[in-house]
């Protein structure tokens, strides 16, 4: 849920749909060239759901100065999560 946003460029999320991440060689830079990045403008309030195992995602940075974001993150895991061991510094 974004509690407090910039109604400008930096209260935008960017996300890469179906993607999947080797953690041992991630090549973001490889997918971020090769595939479309589907930006989403949020306001204040606005609540949205992702996969976050399938998509490759990033808060825009804020640029302007005085801004601020405020963010609660809340986390599901399968029971097929639950399963999988840790590896590195992964919390899920």
């Amino acid at each position: 849920m974004r509690l407090r946003a910039p109604w400008a460029w930096s209260g935008r999320d960017a996300n890469v749909p179906h993607t999947h991440r080797d953690k041992s060689d991630p090549r973001i830079n490889e997918t971020l060239c090769a595939r479309q990045i589907d930006t989403h403008g949020l306001a204040s309030g606005d609540i949205y759901l992702l996969r976050t195992g399938t998509t490759l995602h990033r808060t825009v940075p804020l640029t302007e100065d005085g801004s601020a974001r405020t963010v609660v993150n809340m986390t599901w895991a399968s029971a097929k999560d639950l399963g999988k061991p840790l590896v590195g510094d992964d919390r899920w």
